[in-house]
């Protein structure tokens, strides 16, 4: 999926040019702002199916070599700017239900020393809740809001500079969670060989309900196992997906039972002959928190760059963020 980059600059003539050098591969847990999103009617939608994507860490071929695959916060960002000649605000939409409960957070990356306002409004274009630097560290704004009855649909929040501050030019991070986030993690790795199979480590709590599916490629004839924190074997799926040679397991956390549940991939007991693969297992409904940054590999182009673009020369630089 092509993602644009927003540009902090007011060198805004190369900003066409930028967007063909924005493409990410599928990093779903974050996107950015497309610049073109400066009134309500024309407020970006956003993703609230962040999709992680995690890359085999070889050897992870036992349980205690396992690979920990769980992310560091459970949340979509979106990275934008804002820029006093040409983006002044920046709008975002997602849709909510009734019920859901939601968290709003914009943070300023460079200059880090800024305070971006974050305003939130209902399906109805009404504004329902305001914030100027009220998170802890005193410059961010976070806004964490519950959807009344009735007002599910799409809800949108606006970015812009604090009223209270000087007129400047800044990136942001905007990021969105909750407990409606359907939040999905695919690991790519490897079968090949029959000692290597893949071991990963999925942090969960009581209650969660933990879904896997090994799917081999267009060939490869998968198996799963599941090991409580303990090391347990609790459960065993080959070739049970549509397919017959996927495979799939749902699993309840027990109460008492929270922890690094392992789950191994390996090849069919079932197959004779070779049966080798590259795979994708896909994990959701884990809650517990783990080493992997859902912002890995994001990175904004700075006003410096577009001097450089000026003479054929593109240098994107990494966005600026500290920690949440």
């Amino acid at each position: 999926m092509l993602r644009s980059n927003a540009i902090a600059s007011p060198l805004v003539a190369g900003f066409a040019i930028l967007l063909a050098f924005a493409s990410t591969g599928k990093a779903g847990t974050f996107t950015y702002a497309t610049g073109n999103n400066t009134s309500f009617g024309t407020s970006q939608f956003i993703n609230v199916n962040p999709d992680l994507v995690v890359h085999q860490q070889a050897p992870n071929y036992s349980q205690s070599t396992a690979q920990a695959i769980s992310p560091q916060y459970y949340g979509y960002d979106v990275l934008g700017s804002i820029n006093n000649v040409s983006t002044q605000n920046e709008f975002f939409s997602y849709a909510l239900n009734s019920g859901d409960q939601f968290t709003t957070y914009v943070q300023a990356g460079n200059p880090a020393t800024q305070s971006p306002e974050l305003l939130l409004y209902d399906p109805n274009g009404n504004l329902v809740a305001l914030a100027a630097g009220n998170a802890a560290d005193g410059s961010s704004s976070i806004i964490s809001y519950t959807v009344p009855n009735g007002d599910g649909g799409n809800w949108t929040s606006q970015v812009t500079t604090n009223p209270n501050l000087p007129p400047s030019n800044f990136n942001f991070d905007l990021r969105l969670s909750g407990p409606f986030l359907k939040y999905q993690t695919d690991v790519l790795g490897t079968y090949d060989s029959t000692d290597h199979s893949g071991f990963y480590s999925v942090a969960a709590n009581a209650g969660d309900s933990l879904h896997f599916l090994a799917t081999g490629g267009l060939s490869g004839a998968t198996e799963l196992l599941l090991y409580d924190p303990n090391g347990n074997l609790v459960a065993l799926a080959a070739g049970n997906g549509l397919n017959g040679m996927s495979s799939i397991i749902d699993f309840t956390v027990p109460n008492g039972d929270a922890g690094n549940w392992i789950v191994e991939v390996t090849g069919s007991q079932n197959v004779t002959g070779p049966n080798f693969f590259n795979y994708d297992l896909q994990v959701s409904g884990a809650t517990g928190l783990g080493p992997i940054n859902p912002l890995a590999g994001a990175s904004v182009p700075e006003p410096s760059s577009l001097l450089l673009l000026a003479t054929g020369v593109l240098g994107l630089l990494t966005f600026s963020r500290r920690a949440a």
